[in-house]
């Protein structure tokens, strides 16, 4: 029987491993944490946590919580994102909660612990991310559309990290990006979708990102085969107010195998179709052909049309299946793919304006709604919490 999985915190204490040499321009341990608002080489930080889930009767969820915190123009704000999909059911169902100007965020110093809350008077908490790579805890509340989500989960890395490119620095369009990943989260915790619990466990993908940016559109995947395989995929170009594509330009792939060497290359990848998105949001494909030579040749499919993020920084967001070749073999996995555009300050300024408060003024009416007892549990004061605004 083989050996159970060490921590990634003791993988990169110890000096032989290749997550501990390869330790340079980022250091996972002390980079999961935001970076300062004065940092000259960040002025935004994102916090991308995919998580596939289980219950014990087999039923499956995939759910995204993510959170970005900008401190760019058009001046501070903080976008939490999350969404659900119920793979036995198929329902899904997605929501983004801007707040213009870090009203209603707040961010404790030297350490991972942000709250995003409905609004200033911190009536609700809407999102919550804290912890360490040992015990991190993530909670959130996602209305939409008479549909909601409620999550609470517990993860912990184990296995090698992903730096991306090998150092954790990348090229983007006008700018620099920091890039990791923790591809291997130990999670567990509950979901309550629509009134129903479901006890979960599973496993989390957390992509930790922050740098320079400029406008710019990319497609972005993280595969994860069963043969242990996991490819951090990227495809950028620069800003196009009307795309036709979200692929071409820069493209490159990190593969991790499952003894923790890591590949770099190249990377062919091609559209194959388009869907139509929902609500007033661009176009988005639903089928890729991925292509590295010598390694695989995969084709990417998302499970589900819609799944998609309505936001001043539109994109999709969509669980997607692999089928293919790995090294001659035939393989298959899973997939969630990316696809979005960065539009310019002037755009981005205009779509804020736009959005607004809404988002957050409908979660607040939903959530004013619910039971006593579930409000009081949003409300709920986080222990040690620091109430410091990154502007």
């Amino acid at each position: 029987m083989g050996s159970e999985p060490r921590s990634t915190a003791t993988i990169l204490s110890d000096p032989a491993t290749l997550s501990s040499i390869m330790v340079g321009g980022i250091k996972p341990d002390h980079d999961l944490n935001p970076h300062a608002a004065t940092d000259p080489n960040s002025d935004t930080d994102s916090f991308y946590v995919l998580s596939y889930l289980h219950d014990g009767d087999g039923r499956k969820f995939t759910v995204l919580f993510h959170l970005i915190v900008l401190h760019r123009s058009p001046g501070p704000a903080s976008l939490l994102a999350m969404s659900v999909f119920d793979e036995t059911s198929l329902l899904y169902f997605s929501n983004e909660y801007p707040d213009a100007g870090l009203r209603q965020t707040i961010i404790a110093p030297n350490a991972l612990d942000i709250q995003v809350f409905s609004d200033p008077h911190q009536t609700l908490r809407l999102g919550y991310l804290s912890g360490t790579m040992n015990h991190l805890i993530v909670q959130g509340t996602l209305t939409k559309s008479g549909n909601k989500l409620d999550l609470d989960l517990a993860l912990e890395a184990i296995g090698p990290t992903l730096p991306d490119l090998g150092s954790g620095v990348i090229p983007f369009p006008g700018g620099i990006n920091y890039e990791f990943a923790f591809p291997q989260m130990n999670a567990k915790g509950i979901l309550k979708v629509n009134g129903t619990d479901y006890e979960v466990t599973g496993s989390t993908w957390l992509d930790r990102e922050w740098g320079l940016y400029n406008s710019a559109k990319w497609t972005w995947m993280g595969i994860d085969l069963e043969n242990g395989v996991k490819i951090s995929l990227w495809a950028q170009q620069n800003y196009q107010p009307n795309p036709q594509t979200y692929v071409g330009g820069r493209s490159f792939a990190t593969i991790l195998d499952g003894s923790g060497n890591v590949t770099l290359s190249t990377v062919q990848i091609a559209e194959k179709s388009l869907e139509a998105a929902s609500g007033a949001q661009p176009r988005y494909p639903n089928k890729w052909q991925v292509v590295i030579d010598g390694k695989c040749a995969l084709k990417v499919e998302t499970l589900k049309s819609g799944q998609n993020i309505e936001s001043p920084i539109p994109r999709l967001e969509a669980k997607s299946h692999v089928t293919g070749t790995y090294e001659g073999k035939s393989v298959s996995g899973d997939a969630f793919v990316e696809a979005g555009i960065l539009p310019s300050p002037q755009a981005l300024a205009q779509a804020s304006a736009a959005s607004g408060s809404a988002g957050v003024t409908a979660a607040t009416s939903n959530q004013r709604a619910t039971s006593g007892n579930e409000t009081a549990a949003a409300q709920a004061p986080v222990s040690g919490q620091a109430h410091q605004s990154r502007t």
